[in-house]
């Protein structure tokens, strides 16, 4: 709710509009009340115009009429307060009969029946309560928060209608009613419409005080209305700074995990390609060994099973080479212990002898320096995009051009082939392509993709050297 104000608000001298058949009186007039009027007024949370409505009961009272407060427990303190701070005798007022508060919580429940207010119930109960306080030959002045409480509760509906049971009420009687609106509900788009025809619907708007208390001399309704129409704005921009934010929180948690998971697979493949090679490379070629020591045993003694240790031999070296492919697929072992450079020179050959894709390279010497998380996401690059020129380019030829700057180092993969679109780029099925992303993302390296219809395609990734002004920034042209 609303943060309590004793402040006083500069009061407006709005002129309603009145109900057919009465007379207009000024809201500063201190004569007698001789007309109904229905009037809106909204407020911030944090500024509750305790003052402003102090002063409207005030001056009903001392022009002998009475007084009806249904507010919350907190405002409704709030504007006893002010009262006695402005001189009001409230225990005088209340022992004739002239001042009522009632808990507006406790009220609506009275009068409510399957979410809508009953107007049989809200005679028995609002009506009847303040119709105590008219004197005879009076008028009344009512502050409400009733509808506010619909509002706040999420049901327009039942507040539209309490409005209307309000009009009913005023037609036949000589009060002057100020319904109160906190105007943080309708930054709601839902509740859009609601809020125009709640202004739609009262005889005069009171908008949301500015903090100096003054007020421009223009339409009240107008100007409550760019009031909400800017809280609603500011609340979707917020909600959207929010979602930005989270979504923003999402992606960096993802693209960690990402890493996380790269860099447990390339272990696992490490550890996997290792013990294959090793461990199972040691035992064949044992056996093959074992193989040839028995053959050279045997002699031309037995020439048949001569026959089959040399058949055994050949398997044994067929399993061998499996063995060494499998484990440089797993992680080429030359990546560790000879470098960048080698594995590249390494992997061009045996896809160019695998595809018939004639490679070209032009690459340096070696890469003492280079970090090797660095060489690992710069050959599952050039291993991927491969892949890629392989199953969808159509290329017959692939220009491989590894070269190191003051700048950095920069990996250049260019074929003839078909030439890559955007549409293929960001279409669900280029896994392949984010994966490239992810890694060149991950070790701070900046990535080009650039293709031309029938003149192939250039994927250039762009590592900066520690301490380089160069920002590293994934593109796709």
């Amino acid at each position: 709710m609303a943060k309590e104000s004793g402040k006083s608000e500069s009061r407006v001298g709005f002129t309603s509009r009145p109900l057919p058949g009465s007379r207009v009186v000024r809201a500063d007039s201190h004569q007698g009340d001789t007309t109904s009027t229905h009037w809106v007024q909204y407020y911030d949370d944090d500024a509750f115009p305790a003052g402003s409505l102090a002063d409207f009961l005030l001056e009903g009272l001392q022009s002998g009429g009475g007084a009806a407060v249904i507010l919350t427990a907190r405002h409704a303190r709030s504007v006893r307060r002010v009262l006695a701070v402005r001189g009001c005798e409230l225990k005088a007022r209340e022992r004739e009969g002239r001042l009522i508060f009632l808990d507006a919580d406790t009220t609506l429940a009275r009068f409510m029946a399957g979410g809508r207010p009953d107007p049989g119930r809200f005679r028995s109960s609002v009506s009847a309560a303040i119709d105590g306080v008219v004197p005879a030959g009076g008028g009344a002045r009512v502050i409400a928060e009733l509808v506010a409480l619909l509002i706040v509760g999420d049901n327009p509906q039942a507040a539209l209608d309490m409005e209307a049971l309000w009009n009913s009420f005023l037609r036949h009687r000589t009060v002057r009613l100020r319904c109160l609106y906190p105007l943080s509900p309708f930054t709601s788009p839902s509740l859009t419409t609601a809020f125009k025809r709640i202004t739609d619907i009262h005889g005069d708007v009171v908008p949301v005080f500015e903090r100096s208390g003054k007020h421009p001399e223009q339409s009240g309704r107008w100007i409550a209305r760019l009031q909400q129409q800017a809280r609603a704005l500011q609340a979707q921009i917020e909600q959207r700074k929010r979602a930005e934010s989270d979504l923003a929180t999402s992606r960096g948690q993802l693209r960690a995990l990402s890493r996380y998971l790269q860099t447990v697979r390339e272990e696992e493949r490490k550890r996997i390609s290792r013990r294959v090679h090793d461990e199972l490379g040691q035992s064949l070629s044992a056996l093959k060994l074992d193989l040839a020591w028995l053959l050279r045993r045997l002699g031309k003694a037995q020439p048949h099973l001569s026959k089959r240790i040399n058949a055994m031999s050949v398997s044994v070296d067929e399993i061998i080479h499996t063995v060494w492919r499998v484990a440089s697929e797993l992680r080429p072992l030359m990546l560790d212990d000879l470098g960048l450079v080698a594995t590249l020179e390494w992997q061009a050959r045996e896809f160019q002898s695998r595809t018939e894709i004639s490679c070209e390279l032009d690459l340096p010497e070696e890469l003492p320096n280079l970090d090797p998380d660095h060489a690992t996401a710069l050959f599952r690059i050039f291993q991927e995009t491969l892949t890629n020129i392989y199953r969808h380019s159509g290329a017959s030829k692939v220009q491989i051009r590894l070269a190191e700057s003051p700048a950095g180092l920069e990996l250049t993969i260019r074929d003839d082939g078909a030439g890559i679109t955007l549409a293929q780029v960001n279409g669900s099925g280029s896994l392949g392509l984010v994966g490239i992303r992810e890694r060149a993302q991950a070790i701070g390296a900046a990535l080009s993709i650039h293709g031309e219809p029938g003149q192939g395609t250039t994927v250039r990734v762009h590592l900066p050297q520690k301490g380089s002004r160069l920002r590293a920034r994934a593109q796709i042209t």
